[in-house]
Order: C-alpha cells, then sequence, then structure tokens
C-alpha cells in the first residue's frame, strides 16, 4: 500500500483518497483486459470477414444498437448506484470474449458487437462516475491542481498497465500453441474477475454529504462545487450545455482510435509485406508485423503513461485548460495527420518509411499524454457530479454515434481510396472536431 501511495504520489493524501484511488485502478486494471487482442483484434475481425467494409458496417450496426441503450441505463446507473452498472459490463464483456472463441458469421459477429455495445452503455456511467463523485465527497475544492494532478497520476498507472497488456497479447501470439482463441478466454476469466471486484469496491455514490465519514484534514474544507451542483437543474443545464464538448471530444476520439486499431497497423503491414491484409489467415499473424505493431503499442502507453505523470504539473501553468486543450489538440490531431500523409507519398525506403510512421506515432502519444490533465479538468468542469451518470452516457451515445457513421465511412474510405483518403478523412474530421470545441467555449 505504501508504495503504491508513493508511486503515485499520495503520500499526502488523506487515506480516504489513498483507498478509493487504489480500488480504482483495481477495477481500471480488469477493464484493462480488453487490451490483451487491442493491437491485432480488428484484423482478426477482417480475416474472418473479408474486408473493410463488411467490418466496419458490423461495428457501427453494433454501436447503434448499443447506443440505444446508453441514455436509459445511465439515468437508470444515477438512480440505482454505479456497482450493478459496472459487473454487468464485465458479464457481457466475458459474455462476448466466450462468444468471439465460436463465431464464424457476419451475423454472429454482429450479435456479439451488440453486447459490446451494451457493455460500453453499461460501462460508460460506472465505475468512472463512481470515482469522481466519491472524489468530490473527500477532496477540497480549492486547488484544482490536485485534481489534475491525480488523474495524470491515475492515467499513468492505468497506460503502465495498458501497455503490458498490449505487449503481451503480442508476444503470446508469437508462441506456436497459442491461439487468438486462448487470448479471448483469458480475457473472459479477467472480466470475471472484475464482477468480484466490482462488487467489493463500489458503493452507491449518492450518500449526502454529512453520511461521508471525512477525515480530519478535510473536515473544515467547503467545497462549493458539490454544493452548487447538488441543485436542481434544468433538462438543458444537465445535458444540452455539455453536448458540444462531447461532439468534439468524440470526434477527435474517434480519428486517434481508428487510427490505432486499424490504419496504423494496416500501414504497417502494407509497407513490411507489400500485400493486403484481407484473406490472410489469423493463426499466420505471428510475424514481424505484429510483434512490431505489439511493441510500438505498448511502448506508445508507457511513453503515454510518463507524459501524463507530468501533465498535472504543466497544467498549472495554463491560465485557461480549454484553451491549452485546443493548442494540444490541434497540433495532436490536425497537424499529425498532415505528417502522415506527407510521409505516406513520400518514394523512400521502406525501413525509413516504417521508422517515420512509428516516431510521429510516439511524437502523437506524447502530446496526448500532456494533454491529460487539461482534458480531465475541463470534463470535471463541465459536468455535474448529480448527474454525472447519466450525462457520462450522453458522452458515450454522443461517442458510438460518431463512431457508427465514422465506422461506416472510414471502411469503404480504405477500401477505395486506400490509406491516403483514409488519413485524409482523419484530418477533415479533427478539424471538425477542433472548430465545435472553439464554438462550444464561446456559447
Amino acid at each position: 500500500m505504501a508504495f503504491f501511495n508513493k508511486f503515485l504520489g499520495l503520500n499526502n493524501f488523506p487515506k480516504e483518497l489513498q483507498l478509493l484511488s487504489i480500488k480504482y485502478i483495481s477495477l481500471q486494471a480488469t477493464v484493462s483486459g480488453i487490451y490483451l487482442s487491442y493491437a491485432w483484434i480488428s484484423l482478426y475481425y477482417i480475416n474472418k470477414l473479408g474486408s473493410y467494409s463488411l467490418f466496419g458496417i458490423i461495428v457501427s450496426i453494433g454501436m447503434l444498437i448499443g447506443a440505444g441503450f446508453d441514455i436509459p441505463l445511465g439515468i437508470l446507473t444515477d438512480k440505482f448506484g454505479q456497482r450493478l452498472a459496472f459487473c454487468s459490463a464485465l458479464f457481457c464483456l466475458a459474455s462476448y470474449y466466450i462468444g468471439i472463441i465460436f463465431a464464424v458469421t457476419p451475423l454472429e459477429f454482429l450479435i456479439l458487437e451488440i453486447i459490446v455495445g451494451i457493455y460500453s452503455a453499461l460501462l460508460s456511467g460506472s465505475y468512472i462516475s463512481w470515482f469522481m463523485n466519491s472524489w468530490e465527497y473527500f477532496s477540497p475544492n480549492e486547488d484544482k491542481s490536485i485534481f489534475r494532478s491525480i488523474m495524470g497520476s491515475l492515467n499513468f498507472t492505468k497506460t503502465l498497465i495498458v501497455s503490458g497488456a498490449i505487449l503481451l497479447g503480442g508476444l503470446l501470439l508469437q508462441e506456436k500453441n497459442i491461439t487468438p482463441e486462448f487470448i479471448f478466454f483469458f480475457q473472459a476469466l479477467i472480466s470475471i474477475l472484475g464482477i468480484i471486484l466490482g462488487f467489493k469496491f463500489i458503493k452507491n455514490p449518492q450518500l449526502k454529504r454529512d453520511d461521508v465519514k471525512q477525515s480530519p484534514k478535510l473536515k473544515n474544507n467547503s467545497n462549493t462545487h458539490f454544493v452548487a451542483h447538488s441543485k436542481s437543474l434544468s433538462l438543458k443545464q444537465r445535458y444540452f450545455h455539455v453536448i458540444p464538448y462531447f461532439l468534439s471530444f468524440s470526434l477527435i476520439g474517434f480519428t486517434s482510435t481508428s487510427f490505432n486499431t486499424i490504419i496504423f497497423i494496416a500501414l504497417l503491414y502494407d509497407e513490411i509485406f507489400g500485400f493486403k491484409i484481407v484473406g490472410r489467415p489469423i493463426y499466420n499473424f505471428a510475424d514481424i508485423a505484429t510483434l512490431l505493431a505489439s511493441i510500438t503499442l505498448a511502448s506508445s502507453d508507457l511513453i503515454y503513461a510518463i507524459a501524463c505523470r507530468f501533465s498535472g504539473h504543466i497544467s498549472q501553468f495554463s491560465k485557461s485548460s480549454v484553451e491549452s486543450l485546443i493548442k494540444f489538440y490541434f497540433l495532436n490531431y490536425p497537424v499529425i495527420w498532415c505528417f502522415y500523409i506527407i510521409l505516406l507519398l513520400l518514394e523512400i525506403p521502406t525501413i525509413v518509411k516504417v521508422l517515420g510512421y512509428i516516431i510521429l506515432f510516439l511524437i502523437k502519444v506524447i502530446i496526448s499524454g500532456l494533454a491529460t490533465g487539461f482534458y480531465w479538468e475541463v470534463y470535471y468542469q463541465i459536468t455535474s457530479p448529480k448527474y454525472r451518470s447519466s450525462q457520462e452516457s450522453v458522452y458515450n451515445t454522443v461517442n458510438l454515434l460518431i463512431s457508427l457513421i465514422g465506422f461506416t465511412l472510414i471502411g469503404n474510405i480504405l477500401d477505395s481510396l486506400k490509406f491516403f483518403g483514409g488519413l485524409s478523412f482523419l484530418f477533415s474530421i479533427s478539424l471538425i472536431g477542433l472548430i465545435i470545441l472553439k464554438i462550444a467555449i464561446r456559447n
């Protein structure tokens, strides 16, 4: 316990916050089990289905149906608490991994994507909202740098876990006797462990402040943010004012997710082997491209973790978190996508181009990590503790709808216009996201 507190920089924090952070990390570790197959699961789908387009359509339909559950489940989570939502989400995830072991037809993969959509809807308003609400019960409101710092530290720890999972997943595939199906089964077991921890750690968060046992360090701290947000808010105040922010984050986040899960590893395969992924048996993925992608993604998460660790310190020098976030986002998305397009068009040796792809990827990761403190402060400021689960569900719904449209389009774009079209699409979407964020600030 003492080691973790020192590692996370929690030594000077009250005991309640130390224990809360450890519980959060434990839950996050079980959720991060999905990253064991992160580097290659999209390719697993594409090989089974036979095309980028069909993959994009199936993922999009699953997201659409999952989005329909999101807001209702978020409202129910606000009413009944986050424990049931989190445990139900992990049950869906375990079911998904068991199902994917036996899935063969497009219909079976579609059903699995619907289950993933429900998992995402349940998870979105559960343990993160529980953590943030619990934090507000225990933490002093006067010093916002405390919140920025702890979120940077927690993201640092999370990404260490994620990077380890990605690397382990890539290394396991190099073993002749280990198949993707074995890894899926292992992920199902991790999800079951998450259910057990969820029941043990998550308590219903809608407690009155007087019911919470505070340490002497906190009794004299007035949490004005909590009091202000506990008042009844209109429907517009609860949801409409946050939607532009959520739309912006979703558009920008989609460009990063689609690149990391599809385009980046496909670029490496195309450059190294000079042929398409479609039609290749998944069991032949125990080669240099899969390993290189896994190592790059794992290393990038480690670098991201280190950057997150310092994001709280950097954000202390900023007068406006939103304006600083916009500057980081501009560098990290439209600018980086332009460099990728230029590199793609250059006629240079394969090894140079592959190294260029990887270096740009790592630069992008560093910028993302440094922006973490700004992102979480903006999120904290625009959401309300009383309605945070349902607001998070609105966010997840917007995110799913953007992903639904985006994955459908990018699948067709990659089939027809190849990587140049895909990267140009990401550039355009990220630019639109930044414009919406600017408009949200002004309003």
